[in-house]
């Protein structure tokens, strides 16, 4: 477990020589080096000015590890098996017992700042220096304890904070999608528990789809994007669900561990949570595992009245089924009842919670999204090569949700230097190929995809492509804007045609609103660039796609594609949003001095009569 040579680093001990002079703080062994955490752990008992009380003795045993790049890396600290706490708080890890022979639970603290997690110094106040590191955790660990006494770790307007639930690392994922606007419908539902619909997305990952009354009256029906909406259709699953009154916790701040904690956490909410199975069991017993989804209602931030129902999957045990009973029972639902109460939930039986995540909306791209006008906007994008594909996912990633993508092309080895797609996708339709990836990339995307050139020649596509509102065009094709020119529109279109110059030097951006696309007006502003970029690239030849003349490519690496795309997205953003009443240029280039890089900046921005 430990070893008994290896010596710790000096920085580490200097580091332990600064917690002499710290009140309440005794060391009880130096620094060890434990093998099996390939960390450096080092036993204290701290005695914080505080009161003890149920849960928290006036004095404790800690253990403290870090690892040998101090004052870098992580560093945690641990309640001791012996000596330590046993029930788990606010701002700490589930407080089990661990398996392994370590002397310390699992319950580390959370010591960190709130904005610890964006993982940048500058972002933190937390000290770096030798000396100090070590300290501050030490002194932030009593403060935690002296809060932690007085009931004082969640306090009012603080982020509301869920238990820690003990899950596996890799266990499989559900998805749901909760958002506040649902709360009130929730809140007045007279129907607590049913049955629910899940879509089967692959092995691991699963996404609540319906929930309804074991009448099949619908409660609530999530509109998923076209891959959950397609697995739902393919593979269909059965479980159930269950609405508490509050969170499902065992004072301080746990989360119930086995069946038995889950009846008394549940019990105190007047919830008899074995008389909700049983009476759901009856539809579950296929000999196989289902899930149940525990919501219970919270609030934003501590102190503030609830505002949405916040869901926690399980794995239902299998249930008796067959001719699986208890013993001198008859196989009916009597005998298969009494058989599961005494082999599936006993209070020992420990839960098997399931990592689950809310994939509304709201939450899915809130690390940022589109103006909502822009993500509802319906979009038509005519070219699915390297612009296109670049585009296309930046917009789905950012929230747009309904896109269709029309382009003939296959996918060549050549293609794969500048787009999205790769290998797996080679010699297939671009347009479906493209259109399959984004449907992955959300779960509330919609894409569709048109083998056809533009214009179309069939009647569906004909009739399809006029339900979009804004028709983004990348394929740096005169024909196509011509034909785009000709084409009759039942009614007013946003048209966006995005195109790269020579060598990625410079992008151009052209919008113009109406029912018709003006390939004059678009010639009339683009041509006096054009002829420049020709002048500047005289004396360059181009790449060639294969052997001879005939084999021309256009000359830009992919940092190109993807610099001058990330700024074309914000164009478009504000195009749609707020669209010019007149045709609009936009063209950005790429700044260099003295041979280094400076930036992509908008060197023209032209209204066209």
């Amino acid at each position: 477990m430990t070893s008994e040579h290896k010596e710790p680093p000096e920085e580490l001990l200097a580091a332990r020589r600064a917690l002499d002079g710290i009140k309440g703080v005794v060391l009880l062994e130096d620094w060890q080096w434990y093998d099996s955490e390939n960390e450096w752990v080092l036993h204290c008992r701290f005695t914080p000015d505080m009161l003890p009380t149920e849960h928290l003795p006036a004095t404790t045993e800690w253990y403290i590890t870090s690892t040998s790049q101090y004052p870098w890396g992580a560093i945690e600290i641990y309640p001791s098996k012996k000596n330590g706490i046993a029930a788990t708080f606010p701002h700490q890890a589930y407080n089990g017992e661990t398996d392994s022979l370590i002397p310390w639970r699992k319950g580390k603290l959370c010591l960190d700042t709130s904005i610890r997690s964006l993982g940048r110094i500058g972002y933190d106040y937390e000290p770096y220096g030798i000396h100090e590191r070590l300290a501050w955790h030490v002194q932030r660990a009593l403060l935690w304890l002296a809060k932690a006494s007085t009931n004082q770790l969640l306090e009012p307007g603080e982020p509301f904070e869920i238990p820690e639930f003990s899950i596996e690392k890799r266990s499989t994922v559900v998805g749901v999608s909760e958002h506040p606007r649902n709360y009130s419908k929730w809140k007045t539902c007279t129907c607590r528990f049913r049955l629910t619909d899940f879509a089967q997305i692959n092995d691991n990952m699963l996404a609540a789809v319906s929930f309804y009354t074991l009448n099949h009256e619908i409660v609530k029906t999530v509109n998923w994007g076209k891959t959950i909406t397609e697995a739902f259709n393919e593979r269909k699953m059965l479980g159930a669900w269950v609405l508490l009154n509050e969170t499902p916790v065992i004072s301080p701040w746990q989360a119930p561990h086995n069946w038995g904690e889950l009846k008394q956490v549940c019990s105190n909410q007047h919830i008899d949570i074995l008389e909700v199975i049983k009476e759901i069991s009856i539809h579950l017993r296929d000999g196989m595992p289902h899930i149940v989804l525990l919501g219970y209602p919270i609030p934003k931030t501590v102190g503030e009245a609830n505002y949405q129902i916040y869901w926690q999957a399980l794995k239902l045990p299998t249930l008796s089924s067959g001719s699986k009973t208890a013993n001198w029972f008859r196989t009916n639902e009597t005998g298969y009842w009494q058989r599961d109460k005494m082999k599936c939930f006993t209070n020992g039986t420990a839960i098997e919670w399931i990592n689950t995540e809310n994939w509304n909306k709201s939450e899915f791209n809130s690390r940022g999204q589109l103006d909502t006008i822009v993500g509802l906007k319906s979009t038509l994008l005519i070219g699915a090569g390297a612009v296109g594909s670049v585009l296309s996912e930046m917009l789905v990633r950012a929230g747009l949700e309904h896109l269709a993508i029309m382009d003939t092309d296959f996918v060549e080895m050549a293609n794969l230097v500048r787009h999205t797609l790769n290998m797996s996708n080679l010699n297939t339709p671009k347009a479906p190929a493209l259109s399959n990836h984004l449907n992955m990339v959300s779960p509330h995307a919609s894409i569709k995809s048109y083998s056809e050139i533009f214009p179309p020649c069939t009647p569906d596509t004909k009739e399809g492509i006029q339900q979009y509102d804004v028709i983004l065009e990348t394929t740096g094709s005169d024909s196509v804007l011509r034909n785009l020119d000709n084409y009759q529109w039942e009614n007013n279109k946003l048209f966006i045609s995005v195109s790269l110059g020579l060598g990625g030097k410079r992008m151009f951006i052209f919008s113009m609103y109406g029912k018709k696309f003006s390939h004059n007006e678009f010639v009339a502003g683009i041509q006096p660039w054009l002829q420049q970029e020709i002048d500047e690239y005289d004396d360059n030849e181009l790449p060639r796609d294969g052997v001879g003349c005939w084999h021309p490519a256009f000359p830009a690496r992919v940092d190109d594609v993807w610099l001058h795309s990330s700024a074309a997205i914000k164009v478009i953003e504000a195009i749609i949003s707020y669209p010019s009443e007149k045709p609009l240029l936009i063209v950005f280039e790429q700044i260099f001095e003295d041979g280094e890089f400076k930036g992509v900046q908008m060197v023209s921005r032209e209204v066209l009569d």
